[in-house]
C-alpha cells in the first residue's frame, strides 16, 4: 500500500488523512441511504422501533468501551510495546464485560419496554463488544500514523457487507434479525481487516502503571460518553417507554435523515483531528486557527445538505412511500439540531488533544441532563415534543460547550463566527431561492421526482455560487482535501 502524503515537515498531511476519512464515511453515508431506502420500503415502522430500542441498550454499553483506551494511545506523544499489550488486555476484558452486561441487560430491557421482540436480538447483538475490542489497538496504531487510506478501505469493505446482509435477509422476511446479523458481520469484517491492515499481536507485557494511565484517561472520555449517550438517547429511551415501538419508529427514520449522515460527516474531523490537534497542542494561536477551520469545514458541507432535506423532505416522502409522512415535520426540527451538533462534534477532539477530556465529560454532563430533562418534559405532547425539546435542548448547550473550548486555548469567538459567516448566509440563501422555486413551480401541492431535483440543483448552484463568490478559507480547505489545490505548508492552521 501507498504512504500516506506528508506535509513540507515530512509530517503526514492533514488533507491526505481527511481526503481518506471522507472517502470512507462517504462512502458509508451512501450506502447507509441508500440501503435504508431499501429497508424502509422491505419493513415495517414497528421493526425500525424495534431496532431503535435495542439500539438505546446497546449505545450505552458502547460510551463504556472508551475505557477500553483507543483515544488514549492516539493522543500519547510516544508508546511502547508494554503500553500495547496493557491497552490490548484492558480492551479485552472491558469487552466481555461489556458483552456480558448486555446479555443480562436483555429481559430487563424487555420488561422497560415491554416488547418482547428485543430480547434475543439484544443478546445476540451482545457478541459485537467482544469482536471488536479485538481490533481496537490495531486501529489506534493506524489512526495514530495517520494511514487513513487503510482504515478507509476495511470500514468500506465493513458496510458494504453489512448492507448487503442486512437487505438479503430483509427480503428474505428475517425482520429484525436482518439488522442483527448485518451488523454482528460488519465487526467481523473490521475486526480482521484492521488486523491485516496494521499486523500486530499482542505480547503478556503488561504493566500496572501503564493500566492505570491509560485506564485514568479512558475514564474521563468514557464518563463524557456516558453523559453523551443520554444527550443522543434520552429522546429515544422515552420515546420507547412512553409511546411505543411505532412513535420511535417515525422518530428514528427522522434521526436517520438528518442525524445520523451529520455524525458520520463530522466523524471525518474526528478521527483525523485528534492526531492533528495533539501536534499543535502547546501551540495556541495555531491551535485556535485550526480548531475555527475545522469548524467551518464540517458546517460547508453539513449544513447546506441539512437545509436542502428540510425544504425537500414533504415531497420527497410524498413521492417515495407516503407512510413515513408523520415523520416530517420531525425530520424539519432535528435538521437545525444536526447543523448545531456538526459543530460541537469538533469540541471532543479538541479537549482530548489538549490532555484535558475532563472537561470533555462536564460539558457532555451538562448536555446530557438537559436533553434528558428537555424530553421528559416534550414526551407530554407526543414524538412532536421530543423532537422540538431535542431541538432546543442541543442549541442551549451548544454555545457553552464551544465557549469552553475556545478558553482553553485563550482564543476569541470572533475567528469561528468569522469563518461560519459565509457558510450561513450561502444556507440561508440557498434555502429560500429552493422555497421560492419550489412554490412558484407548485411542488408542495403536485410533487414530482424531476420538480424535487431540479428544485434542489437550483439550491445547490445558489449555495456553491454564492460560497465560489465568497470564498471562504474552509473553501480551500476542502480543495486541498480533494487534491484540486496544493495544501499549503502547514495544513489547514495555514492563514
Amino acid at each position: 500500500m501507498t504512504q500516506p502524503a506528508r506535509d513540507a515537515e515530512g509530517r503526514p498531511s492533514v488533507y491526505s488523512g481527511v481526503r481518506w476519512t471522507s472517502l470512507a464515511q462517504g462512502t458509508i453515508a451512501v450506502s447507509q441511504f441508500l440501503s435504508g431506502l431499501v429497508l424502509f420500503k422491505l419493513l415495517t415502522i414497528e421493526v425500525f422501533g424495534i431496532v431503535a430500542m435495542a439500539h438505546v441498550v446497546t449505545g450505552f454499553a458502547d460510551q463504556l468501551r472508551e475505557l477500553g483506551t483507543r483515544m488514549a494511545l492516539v493522543q500519547r506523544r510516544e508508546i511502547t510495546p508494554e503500553t500495547l499489550d496493557s491497552a490490548f488486555f484492558v480492551n479485552l476484558a472491558v469487552g466481555v464485560v461489556l458483552g456480558a452486561g448486555v446479555w443480562i441487560a436483555a429481559p430487563l430491557a424487555s420488561a422497560f419496554y415491554k416488547s418482547e421482540a428485543i430480547y434475543a436480538p439484544l443478546q445476540a447483538l451482545a457478541s459485537l463488544f467482544v469482536i471488536a475490542s479485538l481490533g481496537q489497538v490495531q486501529r489506534a496504531l493506524l489512526t495514530r500514523s495517520m494511514q487513513f487510506g487503510r482504515l478507509a478501505a476495511v470500514d468500506i469493505t465493513a458496510v458494504l457487507v453489512e448492507a448487503s446482509v442486512t437487505i438479503v435477509l430483509a427480503i428474505a422476511g428475517y425482520g429484525v434479525w436482518s439488522f442483527v446479523l448485518g451488523e454482528i458481520a460488519m465487526t467481523v469484517v473490521a475486526t480482521v481487516g484492521v488486523a491485516i491492515a496494521r499486523p500486530w499481536r499482542p505480547g503478556l507485557r503488561v504493566r500496572r502503571t501503564e493500566i492505570r494511565s491509560l485506564v485514568g484517561f479512558g475514564a474521563n472520555l468514557m464518563g463524557f460518553n456516558l453523559a453523551n449517550y443520554f444527550l443522543t438517547n434520552a429522546d429515544r429511551l422515552i420515546i420507547g417507554r412512553v409511546l411505543g415501538a411505532d412513535a420511535l419508529g417515525l422518530y428514528a427514520f427522522a434521526q436517520r435523515l438528518t442525524l445520523f449522515p451529520m455524525r458520520s460527516l463530522s466523524g471525518v474531523m474526528v478521527n483525523v483531528l485528534v492526531p492533528q490537534f495533539a501536534r499543535e497542542q502547546h501551540d495556541h494561536p495555531r491551535f485556535a486557527v485550526m480548531f475555527s477551520r475545522s469548524c467551518a469545514g464540517v458546517a460547508l458541507l453539513a449544513f447546506p445538505l441539512l437545509g436542502a432535506l428540510a425544504v425537500l423532505v414533504g415531497p420527497l416522502v410524498a413521492l417515495y412511500d407516503p407512510k413515513w409522512t408523520p415523520a416530517v415535520a420531525l425530520v424539519a426540527l432535528l435538521c437545525p439540531a444536526g447543523m448545531i451538533q456538526s459543530l460541537t462534534r469538533t469540541v471532543g477532539p479538541a479537549f482530548v488533544a489538549l490532555g484535558r477530556p475532563d472537561l470533555l465529560f462536564r460539558v457532555g454532563l451538562f448536555a446530557g441532563v438537559v436533553v434528558l430533562c428537555g424530553s421528559i418534559v416534550g414526551v407530554r405532547f407526543g414524538v412532536f415534543g421530543v423532537a422540538l425539546a431535542f431541538a432546543i435542548s442541543t442549541a442551549v448547550t451548544a454555545l457553552p460547550t464551544i465557549y469552553l473550548a475556545l478558553r482553553q486555548i485563550s482564543a476569541s469567538p470572533r475567528p469561528l463566527l468569522s469563518a461560519l459567516e459565509p457558510v450561513v448566509s450561502a444556507t440561508g440563501f440557498a434555502a429560500l431561492v429552493m422555497l421560492a422555486l419550489g412554490s412558484v413551480l407548485g411542488m408542495a401541492d403536485d410533487p414530482s421526482w424531476l420538480l424535487v431535483v431540479s428544485v434542489g440543483i437550483a439550491g445547490a448552484v445558489a449555495y456553491w455560487g454564492l460560497i465560489a463568490l465568497r470564498r471562504p478559507p474552509a473553501l480551500d480547505d476542502l480543495l486541498r482535501v480533494l487534491g484540486l489545490r496544493e495544501s499549503a505548508k502547514s495544513g489547514p492552521t495555514a492563514s
